[in-house]
């Protein structure tokens, strides 16, 4: 920590973890938006909204430990107890007191034999209603492995990766007949929904809902009836940038353009639908992962629980170079306040219906999209596991999408991969190809595209763009005159 701000941060997290509490928390927790967005759709099978990963165990792993340090893991994170169930209309959330004991299912192939059909048979005791969100088997085979499959409704992309790390540590603390510690708590699940419900209420929040509205009037113009088709039938089409093309795209364009990873990746996806479509302007739903600091006077960077934010934009591609578009998509990013977060805190949060119900979109967008970020990476040489892949992310592609197509990103082990989920009702195979592999083109022509100067490399100057291109007119003028 080079400077003093960096260190400010540091004293003021250490001074905000200290007053957390410590103890298992219990009891009614608001839901967040996102829960709210869950119970509106109303599905048919609301047990099945999982997400799973497969680990593969390292030999000689003393597994006799592992059920432990999974209850361990479950009562230490308050939300991996929840439990969902419905009064008069009305989902209700309540958190519930730790656990005295966790069972752990052994799987074989003389039961299943394929590791998927495993998978399938835990999926059958997940239940919202009693509070088991989490459930876990060993599956023997010629490498044993172990399977951790979660109700969607308790955790997001951020909480898998504290669940890893801690099931790392509790496993090998249990396994050196060590006492289990983790590090402490940041704030709780319930506290950060509590002061959610009121932040929904400030004037800070408020003031985003003609933004907010605007985004949900604008018109949909899509080449296919995606909301029509009867019958939802998902399948998947998946990419993946090489290592040395990951590695430009992650580490130097965000710096050489100015902008975030995800700047870059709807600036092909932008082009690659408009390519297709002829539009220049395209209509899309972001996921992001809610924790935004700044938001609420407290830090949660070492909780569980699911934080996600959803939100409509809509995005205009203009003429120019990569580099222009970059910069236009990149602006348009940031044009909500604290990554869209507002937009789900009001539609589902505010007390006001009248407000809630205008921020009700016409329809949904035809496409969402949701950039993971980097999973979980298991190096360290004496690691009780290796992630081998989830299982997959959603487990019946016939039931949960909403979204007719879908594009998830993430990153894993230094490498770029793009999953298509698509309605294969609506979209042909071939058209799902085309669309992936021209986004693929696009981003390898931006990763190889050079960067003209522009005023964000010159900070100390505080010249605007206008400012900086007669600069360097004058710059060239005097040149030729040399």
């Amino acid at each position: 920590h080079q400077t003093i701000a960096e260190l400010a941060n540091i004293v003021t997290f250490l001074e905000q973890t200290q007053q957390v509490a410590q103890e298992p928390v219990t009891g009614n927790v608001p839901l967040m938006p996102v829960q709210h967005w869950f119970f509106e759709q109303a599905f048919n099978e609301p047990n099945r909204w999982t997400e799973s990963v497969c680990l593969a165990l390292q030999a000689n792993t003393e597994q006799q430990y592992l059920a432990e340090a999974l209850r361990y893991i479950i009562n230490h994170h308050d939300a991996l107890r929840s439990c969902f169930t419905q009064h008069n209309g009305e989902w209700q959330q309540v958190i519930q007191p730790p656990l005295a004991q966790f069972s752990l299912s052994r799987l074989s192939k003389t039961h299943s034999q394929t590791l998927q059909g495993s998978v399938m048979q835990l999926q059958t005791e997940i239940n919202i209603s009693t509070g088991k969100t989490l459930v876990a088997a060993v599956y023997d085979s010629e490498s044993p492995k172990l399977v951790l499959l979660i109700h969607h409704l308790v955790l997001d992309g951020i909480s898998w990766r504290i669940i890893l790390d801690d099931l790392q540590t509790v496993w090998q603390q249990l396994s050196h007949r060590q006492t289990a510690i983790l590090p402490a708590k940041t704030t709780a699940f319930k506290d950060w929904a509590e002061q959610l419900q009121d932040y929904a209420q400030q004037p800070d929040c408020v003031q985003e809902i003609a933004y907010w509205r605007q985004q949900c009037e604008q018109a949909i113009r899509w080449p296919v009836a995606y909301l029509q088709a009867s019958k939802k039938s998902y399948q998947r089409h998946c990419l993946s940038l090489s290592l040395t093309e990951s590695h430009t795209l992650l580490r130097q364009l965000p710096g050489r353009f100015h902008c975030k990873i995800d700047a870059l990746l709807l600036t092909a996806l932008c082009q690659a639908l408009g390519n297709w479509s002829g539009e220049n302007y395209q209509r899309i739903d972001m996921e992001g992962h809610g924790r935004e600091e700044g938001v609420l006077p407290i830090t949660c960077h070492r909780t569980v629980g699911l934080f996600s934010s959803l939100f409509p934009m809509a995005f205009t591609l203009e003429q120019g170079t990569y580099q222009q578009q970059i910069k236009s998509i990149n602006q348009q990013l940031q044009a909500p306040k604290h990554h869209g977060m507002g937009y789900g805190v009001l539609r589902y949060l505010h007390n006001d219906a009248s407000l809630r119900q205008q921020l009700m979109p016409a329809a949904q967008a035809p496409i969402r999209f949701n950039f993971l970020g980097q999973y979980h990476d298991q190096s360290v040489a004496d690691s009780l596991f290796s992630i081998q892949g989830s299982v997959p992310l959603y487990l019946d592609l016939n039931h949960q999408p909403l979204y007719s197509l879908e594009l998830i990103g993430h990153v894993q082990q230094g490498q770029l991969h793009l999953q298509w989920v698509y309605n294969e009702t609506v979209y042909s195979a071939l058209l799902i190809e085309k669309l992936a592999e021209d986004m693929m083109t696009i981003l390898a022509e931006i990763i190889h595209a050079k960067a003209a100067s522009s005023a964000e490399d010159f900070p100390l100057a505080e010249l605007d763009e206008d400012e900086f291109s007669r600069l360097q007119a004058l710059l060239k003028q005097a040149d030729h005159h040399e």
